[in-house]
């Protein structure tokens, strides 16, 4: 999620808006809750938030919204909480430029998800692209248009290097010319999806090639779309982008954990071998954060599943904020979590987790019946050392973390400081 941004939550009930910013604000946001139309009118024109959240009842209130949104320079991401679910409603909500449509009982976890995924369309990185195409100066024209419009490009005129550009750039989308001296397009394309890892690449072939057949015969061979030569760049820029942003939804909602759009648990476990080679070739030490809930099954069982998985979110929302971007975070378990600080020393790490447990600790849930409790989380810590292997760092993080709740809870231990 971007950090420190700005919601504006149209709720008429206040007992409904109060509850949904509180869960908002622990989220990470900054929520102003807004009783009327009016209100969210003159707030838009004092300063424009970075998402809105509207609550209706009818489908009339929804044209209000439309016409707000129509005289903005660029309309603003919107999701529609209403009383109905039915067809006209969600059209309505689609006239009005809604990104997201919730029911009640509202879920206020899949309505956050949503959020983040509109916000981090609207913020994100830039859109990775690599150009495969022996015409280096037709790929270098198309790779200026796309980075024109904001993208990350590459180029490549020798095919024997692609395999080498897949792994150092990581491309979400591959445009590649289907004749070219040596070997085909098609032919780079099945040995791209020979590989796991890259299943999620779009691949585009790019080509003067008008033969229906033969666009065919190509698409079959492992390929998702066949652009024409010569295209213009407008239209360019339209294809590679809807295949870049639908490659990127489906890689998250593949790698990421659907609560909380953390790494799944193979993925952190993958992520911390890496870091662990990287910290071994370059001598900088990395820490290793095993971090779990206390007493979360007593959440669960006292003010249900729901409030349970607010807990979760928020303390993964509040983790991604204060750690950095080289950083890795993981969803291991339940309630539990993995974090990978790379040149970070284990004192370092304690430093930083004892202020976002802190933090996290003064925070207040809301169980949707009144009543309002906090959570604390432990964590154990260990440090590469040159030699130690990702699992058995794993095991130390996890030694370190029993010590901490055998000491009490609410602490943040290190591996070897005693029990």
């Amino acid at each position: 999620m971007p950090p420190s941004c700005r919601i504006y939550l149209l709720e008429a009930d206040p007992k409904a808006g109060a509850s949904t910013a509180l869960t908002l604000r622990n989220f990470g946001y900054m929520v102003s809750h807004l009783r009327d139309f009016a209100a969210l009118q003159d707030a838009v024109d004092v300063q424009l938030p970075d998402a809105l959240i509207v609550s209706v009842q009818h489908d009339n209130a929804l044209e209000q919204v439309a016409q707000l949104q129509q005289r903005l320079e660029s309309p603003l991401p919107l999701l529609v909480i209403h009383d109905h679910f039915d067809f006209a409603s969600q059209l309505a909500a689609v006239r009005a430029g809604a990104q997201g449509f919730f029911g009640r009982p509202l879920d206020i976890t899949q309505l956050e998800n949503s959020l983040e995924r509109c916000l981090d369309r609207r913020q994100g990185e830039p859109f990775r692209v690599l150009i495969v195409d022996d015409d280096a100066e037709l790929a270098e024209r198309y790779s200026l248009v796309l980075r024109n419009s904001q993208m990350q490009v590459q180029t490549l005129a020798e095919p024997t290097r692609l395999l080498d550009s897949m792994r150092s750039f990581n491309p979400e989308v591959l445009l590649l010319d289907v004749n070219m001296p040596g070997c085909s397009g098609p032919e780079l394309a099945q040995m791209i999806r020979l590989h796991d890892e890259w299943l999620r690449v779009t691949i585009i072939y790019l080509s003067a090639e008008t033969d229906s057949h033969r666009q065919m015969a190509a698409l079959l061979q492992a390929g998702d779309d066949f652009i024409t030569k010569p295209i213009s760049d407008t239209a360019l820029i339209a294809s590679v982008y809807s295949h870049a942003q639908r490659a990127r939804s489906l890689s998250t909602a593949l790698a990421r954990d659907s609560l909380t759009g953390l790494l799944k648990h193979a993925d952190i476990k993958e992520q911390l071998a890496l870091e662990v080679q990287r910290a071994t070739r370059s001598g900088k030490p990395a820490s290793v954060v095993m971090l779990d809930l206390d007493h979360f099954k007593q959440v669960n069982d006292h003010y249900g599943h729901a409030a349970g998985d607010n807990v979760i979110r928020a303390l993964a929302n509040l983790l991604r904020q204060r750690l950095r971007r080289i950083d890795s975070l993981g969803r291991y378990g339940g309630e539990e979590f993995v974090a990978v600080l790379p040149e970070c020393s284990a004192l370092q790490a304690r430093r930083i987790f004892d202020e976002i447990r802190v933090r996290f600790a003064a925070l207040s849930f809301n169980s949707g019946e009144s009543h309002t409790f906090s959570v604390t989380f432990s964590a154990g810590i260990s440090e590469t050392d040159g030699r130690t292997t990702a699992g058995i760092l794993l095991e130390r993080a996890d030694q370190a973390l029993y010590v901490a709740k055998h000491n009490g809870r609410n602490l943040v231990s290190l591996f070897g400081e005693g029990s």
